[in-house]
């Protein structure tokens, strides 16, 4: 009898690992006819949906195999990457208090969804400059899905007037960062300027620019893609 005991309940500790309680067992178990295969309900230990399953009725299982992926999509993280240079004026809105975020994606195009930043790494990736940030946004209809690409925009804050061009002006190479200014025709001059935080299509420029310059903006990337094909041959100058 205390060996049966024993099993009995080394058996109910193994189910209760995969979320069946005392009472679920007991009322489970009694609604079986006697002689019939046992059937046991397994829980999920949170609310969500399946958002994969990789067996179908029937089917036999072996331990440790995936059967369902389940997720709770009514809040999404989105994993974003800041550059170094925008670094201070994120701490600073978050020395502040919390940081608003908007995240876009292609799906939808004109739809903002809202959100704020969680956290944001400790360590900087030595090959791109950047620190990872995680935003988390609200999801309750279910539109924002793993593995969408997505733009974010903080909403550092700060209020004061500053210099900005349109943020696809602003081009970089060996990790610095410049734009392209005309002069005499058909040349234009390679400028390096130091670059700060970006919003809504638009870059703070913090040096190498003054109000009143003028900048390219449209067709700037195939500038550059012209300049290191031809390595700053005509129609160029640096």
């Amino acid at each position: 009898r205390d060996q049966a005991k024993a099993e009995e309940r080394a058996a109910a500790s193994r189910l209760a690992g995969y979320g069946l309680d005392p009472a679920s067992l007991e009322d489970e178990a009694g609604q079986e006819p006697a002689g019939a295969e046992s059937r046991y309900t397994i829980r999920a230990p949170f609310a969500g949906k399946v958002l994969e399953r990789s067996v179908n009725l029937g089917a036999s299982v072996e331990p440790g195999q995936e059967l369902l992926l389940i997720g709770d999509t009514s809040r999404m993280w989105i994993q974003a990457q800041a550059y170094e240079r925008e670094l201070a004026a994120i701490l600073g809105a978050q020395a502040r208090g919390e940081v608003p975020a908007e995240v876009t994606v292609p799906a939808y195009p004109g739809r903002t969804f809202p959100g704020r930043v969680d956290r944001m790494s400790g360590i900087l990736d030595e090959a791109t400059r950047t620190a990872r940030i995680r935003i988390i946004a609200d999801n309750p209809d279910g539109l924002l899905r793993a593995g969408m690409f997505a733009r974010v925009n903080l909403l550092v804050g700060g209020g004061a007037m500053v210099l900005a061009v349109p943020a696809e002006a602003v081009l970089e190479d060996a990790g610095r960062s410049f734009v392209f200014v005309p002069t005499t025709p058909p040349y234009f001059l390679r400028r390096p300027v130091r670059a700060g935080h970006s919003a809504d299509g638009w870059m703070e420029i913090l040096d190498g620019l003054r109000e009143g310059d003028t900048v390219v903006s449209r067709g700037a990337f195939q500038l550059k893609s012209d300049v290191l094909r031809s390595k700053m041959g005509a129609g160029c100058a640096d």
